[in-house]
């Protein structure tokens, strides 16, 4: 198990890498906007997660930080689960 002290550097390490709070991300499949709002660990796990709520419904979503960077198939191609939403690069 993990220390509070291993856990709190990783959460450091991972908000570097991670996508930052407030951008707004596209999904590539269902074209639904999402904006982050936050992070965590799963706890039984401590797999790092993503929260992010639907900009449209105001649902709020988790998901793990890897299968938000995890490649997935639209139609014949391989794409980026979430890309960055043009309006965020504006």
């Amino acid at each position: 198990m993990k220390s509070k002290q291993e856990l709190l550097q990783e959460d450091e390490n991972l908000n570097e890498l991670a996508p930052k709070c407030l951008s707004k991300w596209k999904h590539s499949k269902s074209g639904g906007v999402y904006e982050i709002c936050g992070y965590g660990f799963l706890e039984s796990t401590l797999e790092y997660m993503v929260r992010y709520q639907c900009m449209d419904t105001g649902l709020v979503f988790i998901r793990p930080l890897a299968e938000w960077e995890e490649l997935v198939s639209v139609g014949e191609e391989k794409v980026p689960r979430f890309v960055p939403h043009k309006e965020t690069l504006e």
